[in-house]
């Protein structure tokens, strides 16, 4: 009789706790908050300044820093940044209700060129402006230089011809006039061939390459060495060309032929007579090194950077005793940039000069040669 009591029992024990379970089962849950940080509230003024090309300062009217821009930041981080903050310091605390506009020229640890412009706000503050105009500057001076050089270029001859012509009208004697009239051609097509490099120039600047095409570097150097024949045999100077391996580059025939006759006839006009002057060319990563090597005259270690400018001579009066217009290594540099070459120079001051026209390959086909080649006609 127990047993079925206890069983009883349990079952309403059993019971009643389900029904507390299911009680607290329906009850709310309480879930606490998350707590978050705020989100840093963002200035709408500085955006805009981080997007300006110029550094941007701030100061109270203590003068003491309160903000700068992006600009201004990794001005600060640069190697004449902090003489520039100098600057814009040292304007600040005289800054008055009046703008204030000043440039400023640092040329160590960097060569820049900076303008510094503050004014002071209503509320005290003043803001300073600093923009920089190296490249400008730069600009300025190339432009000036090129003026007077092209200048001094044309006048030169021009003159010349002008006295020549005055001595022809006073001249009888038909040996003298041969001479005075041989000399005026000589001079004016000096005249011309400056006009034409600085034609040439421009084109390379601004043209590119209009039509590309696979130009054969053997056939390239034969053409180009073939036009020098006449310049160099009452000379005796020797042009040798070494074994020429199969190698194409793409790109601009008439361009890489003007490259390479700029850089033989460098050679040729620094180079004394008897003299030898040798080409070569070598595959190198993907690119063709030609090589035109003399044993000249050499140019010093301090002027190699700058042989690439136009007008820049290394000797001027032996320059112009060369008959050079000083753009035909500027020619050079710009043909190998419009390849997606370069163009550099080794030398030792009086032990010769190597210029290194590399420029990179042309793809392959899958029958492994290059189509449409150029100029292969010509050897």
């Amino acid at each position: 009789m127990l047993t079925p009591l206890l069983v009883i029992a349990a079952l309403v024990v059993g019971l009643a706790l389900g029904a507390l379970l299911r009680r607290f089962s329906r009850e709310p849950k309480v879930v606490e908050p998350v707590v978050r940080d705020p989100e840093p509230r963002q200035d709408p003024v500085m955006d805009v300044l981080n997007t300006l090309p110029d550094a941007i300062f701030v100061f109270d009217r203590s003068g003491k820093s309160l903000s700068r821009n992006t600009v201004a930041e990794r001005l600060r981080s640069s190697g004449v940044g902090l003489l520039i903050e100098e600057v814009v310091e040292r304007q600040v605390a005289r800054a008055g209700d009046t703008p204030v506009e000043e440039r400023h020229h640092f040329r160590a640890p960097s060569d820049r060129t900076v303008q510094v412009s503050s004014m002071r706000c209503a509320d005290g503050r003043v803001v300073a402006l600093v923009k920089d105009l190296s490249d400008q500057v730069r600009l300025e001076a190339m432009r000036s230089d090129f003026i007077t050089n092209i200048s001094h270029e044309l006048k030169t001859p021009v003159g010349a011809i002008a006295v020549l012509a005055e001595a022809i009208s006073e001249e009888a004697d038909d040996a003298t006039l041969r001479r005075v009239v041989q000399r005026m051609a000589s001079e004016a097509e000096r005249a011309s061939q400056t006009l034409d490099n600085l034609l040439e120039l421009s084109a390379l600047e601004f043209a590119g390459i209009a039509d590309p095409e696979d130009v054969d570097v053997g056939a390239l150097v034969g053409a180009v060495v073939a036009r020098f024949h006449d310049v160099t045999q009452p000379r005796s100077i020797s042009v040798e060309v070494a074994a020429m391996p199969e190698l194409v580059v793409r790109g601009s025939w008439i361009q890489l032929e003007s490259a390479l006759w700029n850089l033989v006839d460098n050679a040729v006009k620094y180079s004394a007579d008897e003299s030898v002057i040798t080409i070569s060319a070598e595959p190198n990563s993907g690119s063709v090194w030609l090589r035109i090597a003399d044993n000249g005259c050499g140019i010093p270690q301090r002027e190699l950077d700058r042989v690439f400018e136009r007008f820049y001579r290394v000797d001027k009066s032996r320059g112009r005793g060369t008959g050079g217009t000083g753009l035909g290594l500027a020619i050079v540099r710009h043909v190998a940039s419009n390849h997606g070459g370069t163009v550099k120079v080794e030398s030792v001051e009086g032990d010769g000069s190597t210029f290194i026209l590399e420029l990179p390959l042309a793809p392959r086909t899958k029958s492994g040669e290059a189509s449409g080649m150029a100029g292969a006609s010509d050897v």
